[in-house]
């Protein structure tokens, strides 16, 4: 660690009618939407804004920083690429869900536009080889394409663990083991034999709570390595997590989806077991016609896997239309977004 070189100023430094709204922002502990949020928004100055972005309270910063990158004086890009090193975690507001935990330099990501992909890209760079502990590294790892030049970082993205207290835990604001199975399925993009292994590894660590990053890793880059998961994963938790979990019926479909790819006898049990089963899905009665969701689903990954091996659980003949599946259809009825907008992240 080298000292900070950077001027940091603490609440005495700032004019007199700045002092009582950065106690009550330090005092409240929360960026929130608050009196100290509209005042510092609509009552300071570029130049007082600047000068509490290198605040020692990093609540304060954060309010700078993300008033900043709202106003024209300022170089977004320059702004972002800046502070991508302030990894003090502050708590935000996050309206009907809550309260969230986030790096003053994850905040200033999130918040941030940039003018163009170059720019955006080179962005990307600095976070993937120099802040790669930040949420935001986890997150662009599903927008880019292998790179020899990024390989070394993404994979100790993926072997990298927070501890709390000697137990296992994503640290408050950090990577957790979503972030994990992520940067797990970037590094099976290399198609590296000798990263099966340490891949599989973490995936049977959190075989428990699996999602969709973990089924479309071993839809997308298959090994057979990772058929003894898909199996014990079935035996142990298809069906728990199909009756307790009110989001499940889509990790079930993905789920499908991925062991289908196989097109070999193993993979040919698991799917036969699904439709064999009597009832099929005898404790979701409150989700309507689901047995029906998934047998469609088993006949549908078959199809679009064709093999030997499946040819005594091909669909039965159905009276529908040519390319018609069966679906659980839900709509919000909100019109989609159309306004043309700079790159975020």
């Amino acid at each position: 660690c080298k000292p900070d070189e950077k001027i940091k100023y603490s609440i005495a430094d700032y004019p007199s009618k700045l002092q009582p709204v950065l106690y009550n922002i330090v005092n409240t502990g929360i960026l929130t939407y608050d009196t100290a949020y509209n005042y510092i928004r609509n009552q300071t100055t570029d130049k007082e804004l600047e000068k509490l972005s290198r605040c020692e309270h990093p609540l304060v910063r954060a309010y700078a920083l993300m008033f900043m990158l709202q106003r024209p004086g300022f170089n977004q890009e320059k702004l972002i690429n800046e502070h991508l090193g302030d990894t003090a975690v502050v708590t935000v507001d996050w309206g009907e869900f809550g309260i969230g935990y986030q790096q003053v330099a994850d905040l200033v990501i999130q918040k941030g536009e940039w003018e163009d992909s170059a720019a955006k890209a080179k962005t990307i760079n600095l976070v993937i080889t120099r802040h790669n502990q930040l949420l935001s590294a986890y997150e662009i790892l599903n927008e880019l394409k292998p790179d020899p030049t990024y390989y070394p970082m993404i994979r100790e993205m993926a072997t990298r663990t927070y501890y709390q207290d000697g137990e296992e835990y994503g640290k408050i604001g950090f990577p957790d083991y979503r972030h994990v199975l992520i940067a797990c399925r970037a590094l099976a993009a290399y198609k590296k034999p000798g990263d099966v292994t340490m891949i599989k590894k973490q995936l049977e660590k959190h075989k428990w709570r699996w999602t969709s990053d973990a089924f479309e890793l071993m839809r997308e880059f298959p090994d057979e390595k990772y058929l003894d998961l898909l199996e014990d994963y079935f035996n142990r938790f298809f069906y728990d997590r199909l009756c307790n979990d009110q989001y499940s019926m889509d990790d079930a479909s993905s789920f499908v989806g991925t062991v289908a790819v196989y097109k070999n006898k193993r993979s040919a049990a698991i799917l036969s077991a699904i439709l064999k089963r009597n009832p099929l899905i005898s404790c979701r009665p409150i989700v309507l016609d689901a047995d029906k969701y998934l047998v469609d689903k088993v006949y549908e990954a078959v199809q679009k896997n064709p093999s030997a091996a499946y040819k005594e659980i091909q669909p039965p003949a159905r009276n529908n239309k040519e390319g018609e599946t069966f679906t659980i259809v839900s709509s919000d009825n909100i019109d989609p977004d159309r306004k043309k907008r700079k790159l975020r992240w």
